[in-house]
Protein backbone atom coordinates (compact mmCIF):
# COMPACT_ATOMS: atom_id res chain seq x y z
CA UNK A 1 0.00 0.00 0.00
CA UNK A 2 1.23 3.17 -1.01
CA UNK A 3 2.72 5.06 2.60
CA UNK A 4 0.75 8.36 1.99
CA UNK A 5 -2.24 6.28 1.22
CA UNK A 6 -1.64 4.18 5.09
CA UNK A 7 -1.20 7.44 6.70
CA UNK A 8 -4.88 8.39 5.61
CA UNK A 9 -5.97 5.07 6.91
CA UNK A 10 -4.38 5.22 9.49
CA UNK A 11 -5.25 8.73 10.55
CA UNK A 12 -8.92 8.19 9.55
CA UNK A 13 -8.79 5.13 12.39
CA UNK A 14 -7.58 7.95 14.75
CA UNK A 15 -10.06 10.49 14.41
CA UNK A 16 -12.73 7.99 14.43
CA UNK A 17 -11.56 7.52 17.81
CA UNK A 18 -10.35 10.93 19.14
CA UNK A 19 -13.34 13.02 19.45
CA UNK A 20 -14.44 13.89 22.05
CA UNK A 21 -17.54 12.99 23.63
CA UNK A 22 -20.09 15.76 23.99
CA UNK A 23 -21.51 16.87 27.33
CA UNK A 24 -22.32 13.67 29.80
CA UNK A 25 -21.71 10.84 27.11
CA UNK A 26 -19.28 8.09 28.15
CA UNK A 27 -15.74 8.81 27.28
CA UNK A 28 -14.92 6.60 23.51
CA UNK A 29 -12.27 4.21 23.71
CA UNK A 30 -8.96 5.54 22.99
CA UNK A 31 -6.51 4.24 20.24
CA UNK A 32 -2.99 4.47 20.23
CA UNK A 33 -1.50 6.86 17.75
CA UNK A 34 0.64 5.24 15.50
CA UNK A 35 4.26 6.74 15.31
CA UNK A 36 4.00 8.02 11.66
CA UNK A 37 0.39 10.27 12.83
CA UNK A 38 2.50 11.01 15.53
CA UNK A 39 5.58 12.03 13.99
CA UNK A 40 2.94 14.43 11.82
CA UNK A 41 1.03 15.87 15.10
CA UNK A 42 4.25 17.06 16.56
CA UNK A 43 5.35 18.60 13.48
CA UNK A 44 1.78 20.03 12.85
CA UNK A 45 1.38 21.51 16.46
CA UNK A 46 5.08 23.42 16.34
CA UNK A 47 3.84 24.60 13.30
CA UNK A 48 0.88 26.09 14.93
CA UNK A 49 3.14 27.74 17.77
CA UNK A 50 4.87 29.07 15.32
CA UNK A 51 1.98 30.81 13.74
CA UNK A 52 0.31 31.75 17.25
CA UNK A 53 3.80 33.49 17.96
CA UNK A 54 2.94 35.72 15.32
CA UNK A 55 6.33 36.60 13.87
CA UNK A 56 7.67 37.56 11.14
CA UNK A 57 3.77 38.26 9.49
CA UNK A 58 0.76 40.52 9.76
CA UNK A 59 -2.02 38.27 11.29
CA UNK A 60 -5.01 41.41 10.85
CA UNK A 61 -3.73 41.59 6.84
CA UNK A 62 -3.91 37.64 6.53
CA UNK A 63 -7.57 37.36 7.99
CA UNK A 64 -8.30 40.20 6.10
CA UNK A 65 -6.88 38.70 2.80
CA UNK A 66 -8.34 35.36 3.65
CA UNK A 67 -11.88 36.60 3.68
CA UNK A 68 -11.04 38.53 0.28
CA UNK A 69 -9.14 35.60 -1.73
CA UNK A 70 -11.02 32.66 -0.61
CA UNK A 71 -14.76 33.60 -2.33
CA UNK A 72 -12.44 34.35 -5.30
CA UNK A 73 -10.73 30.75 -5.36
CA UNK A 74 -14.56 29.27 -4.64
CA UNK A 75 -15.59 31.18 -8.09
CA UNK A 76 -12.95 30.03 -10.32
CA UNK A 77 -13.61 26.37 -8.85
CA UNK A 78 -16.78 26.33 -9.78
CA UNK A 79 -16.10 27.78 -13.18
CA UNK A 80 -13.44 24.76 -13.56
CA UNK A 81 -10.66 27.18 -13.95
CA UNK A 82 -8.23 25.35 -11.89
CA UNK A 83 -4.72 26.77 -12.17
CA UNK A 84 -6.47 30.18 -12.30
CA UNK A 85 -7.78 29.37 -8.33
CA UNK A 86 -4.30 27.96 -7.69
CA UNK A 87 -2.59 31.66 -8.50
CA UNK A 88 -5.63 33.04 -7.22
CA UNK A 89 -3.84 32.29 -3.68
CA UNK A 90 -0.69 33.92 -4.46
CA UNK A 91 -1.55 36.85 -2.21
CA UNK A 92 -1.92 34.97 0.72
CA UNK A 93 1.80 32.87 0.36
CA UNK A 94 3.01 36.60 0.03
CA UNK A 95 2.04 37.04 3.69
CA UNK A 96 2.99 33.81 4.69
CA UNK A 97 3.76 30.19 2.81
CA UNK A 98 0.66 28.55 2.50
CA UNK A 99 1.55 25.54 4.40
CA UNK A 100 2.56 27.73 7.80
CA UNK A 101 -1.47 28.63 7.91
CA UNK A 102 -3.68 26.58 9.44
CA UNK A 103 -6.69 27.57 8.02
CA UNK A 104 -9.51 24.62 7.39
CA UNK A 105 -11.22 26.53 4.64
CA UNK A 106 -7.64 26.93 3.52
CA UNK A 107 -6.71 23.19 3.46
CA UNK A 108 -9.71 22.17 2.17
CA UNK A 109 -9.60 23.87 -0.99
CA UNK A 110 -5.41 23.36 -1.60
CA UNK A 111 -6.55 19.76 -1.49
CA UNK A 112 -9.64 20.01 -4.04
CA UNK A 113 -6.98 22.44 -6.46
CA UNK A 114 -3.87 19.82 -5.63
CA UNK A 115 -6.16 16.62 -6.91
CA UNK A 116 -6.91 18.49 -9.87
CA UNK A 117 -3.95 19.47 -11.16
CA UNK A 118 -2.55 15.84 -10.61
CA UNK A 119 -0.40 16.39 -7.70
CA UNK A 120 -1.73 13.46 -5.90
CA UNK A 121 1.50 12.91 -3.37
CA UNK A 122 0.34 16.55 -2.28
CA UNK A 123 -3.10 16.39 -2.14
CA UNK A 124 -2.62 13.39 0.12
CA UNK A 125 -0.58 15.56 2.60
CA UNK A 126 -3.12 18.12 2.67
CA UNK A 127 -5.92 15.64 2.88
CA UNK A 128 -3.70 14.14 6.13
CA UNK A 129 -3.37 17.99 7.32
CA UNK A 130 -7.13 18.54 7.32
CA UNK A 131 -8.16 15.36 9.40
CA UNK A 132 -5.24 15.80 11.81
CA UNK A 133 -6.38 19.87 12.54
CA UNK A 134 -8.73 19.08 15.46
CA UNK A 135 -6.20 17.00 17.31
CA UNK A 136 -3.37 19.45 16.40
CA UNK A 137 -4.97 22.71 17.71
CA UNK A 138 -7.14 20.95 20.47
CA UNK A 139 -4.87 18.18 21.96
CA UNK A 140 -6.79 16.95 24.93
CA UNK A 141 -9.04 19.66 25.37
CA UNK A 142 -12.30 19.40 24.62
CA UNK A 143 -13.87 23.14 25.13
CA UNK A 144 -16.23 22.31 28.14
CA UNK A 145 -14.87 24.63 30.55
CA UNK A 146 -12.50 27.72 30.41
CA UNK A 147 -10.16 25.32 32.08
CA UNK A 148 -9.58 22.95 29.01
CA UNK A 149 -10.55 26.12 26.16
CA UNK A 150 -8.94 25.31 23.22
CA UNK A 151 -6.72 27.84 21.75
CA UNK A 152 -7.42 28.70 18.13
CA UNK A 153 -5.56 29.90 14.89
CA UNK A 154 -8.45 31.51 13.25
CA UNK A 155 -12.30 32.03 14.55
CA UNK A 156 -13.55 29.59 11.71
CA UNK A 157 -12.49 26.80 13.62
CA UNK A 158 -14.55 27.18 16.34
CA UNK A 159 -17.46 26.18 13.65
CA UNK A 160 -15.35 23.63 12.22
CA UNK A 161 -15.15 21.77 15.49
CA UNK A 162 -19.10 22.21 15.75
CA UNK A 163 -19.54 20.72 12.53
CA UNK A 164 -17.63 17.74 13.02
CA UNK A 165 -19.34 16.97 16.25
CA UNK A 166 -23.34 17.75 14.91
CA UNK A 167 -23.27 20.56 16.88
CA UNK A 168 -25.64 23.85 16.31
CA UNK A 169 -24.30 27.37 17.93
CA UNK A 170 -27.02 29.45 19.31
CA UNK A 171 -24.90 31.81 20.89
CA UNK A 172 -21.49 33.34 20.46
CA UNK A 173 -20.02 35.95 22.57
CA UNK A 174 -16.46 37.55 23.85
CA UNK A 175 -15.77 36.85 27.09
CA UNK A 176 -12.66 39.13 27.88
CA UNK A 177 -10.71 39.20 30.91
CA UNK A 178 -7.10 38.31 31.71
CA UNK A 179 -7.58 35.45 29.03
CA UNK A 180 -10.29 36.11 26.69
CA UNK A 181 -12.64 33.49 25.15
CA UNK A 182 -14.85 33.12 22.79
CA UNK A 183 -18.30 31.71 24.93
CA UNK A 184 -20.37 29.71 22.44
CA UNK A 185 -24.02 28.04 23.75
CA UNK A 186 -25.16 24.94 21.14
CA UNK A 187 -27.00 22.04 21.31
CA UNK A 188 -26.02 18.70 20.12
CA UNK A 189 -28.23 16.54 18.23
CA UNK A 190 -30.40 15.80 20.76
CA UNK A 191 -31.52 18.68 21.58
CA UNK A 192 -29.25 19.01 24.78
CA UNK A 193 -27.61 22.38 25.65
CA UNK A 194 -24.24 23.08 26.47
CA UNK A 195 -21.41 26.00 26.64
CA UNK A 196 -17.81 25.59 24.77
CA UNK A 197 -15.03 27.69 25.42
CA UNK A 198 -12.20 28.68 22.85
CA UNK A 199 -9.28 30.65 24.02
CA UNK A 200 -8.69 34.14 21.54
CA UNK A 201 -6.23 35.52 23.91
CA UNK A 202 -3.57 35.67 21.32
CA UNK A 203 -5.76 35.80 18.23
CA UNK A 204 -7.08 39.21 19.31
CA UNK A 205 -3.62 40.22 20.40
CA UNK A 206 -2.22 39.45 17.07
CA UNK A 207 -5.26 41.04 15.11
CA UNK A 208 -4.78 44.49 17.34
CA UNK A 209 -1.19 44.18 17.19
CA UNK A 210 -1.92 43.57 13.15
CA UNK A 211 -4.07 47.02 12.98
CA UNK A 212 -1.86 48.81 14.87
CA UNK A 213 0.78 47.82 12.44
CA UNK A 214 -1.56 48.52 9.30
CA UNK A 215 -2.11 52.15 10.70
CA UNK A 216 0.16 54.94 8.67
Amino acid sequence: MNAWIRFLVLALCLHGAMAPAWAQDPAPATTPTPPEIQAVLTAEKARLERFLAGDGYNYFALETKLREVLPKVDALINQRQYAAAQEALAPLAALRPLDDIPHIGLIMRRVRLLHEAGQTAEATTQSLRYMLLDRVVAGERDALTEATAIEVPFIEFEYFWLARRGLKRETQRLQPGERSYDVLDVTDRDGRRGTLYFDVTRLVKLRLDGINQAKP
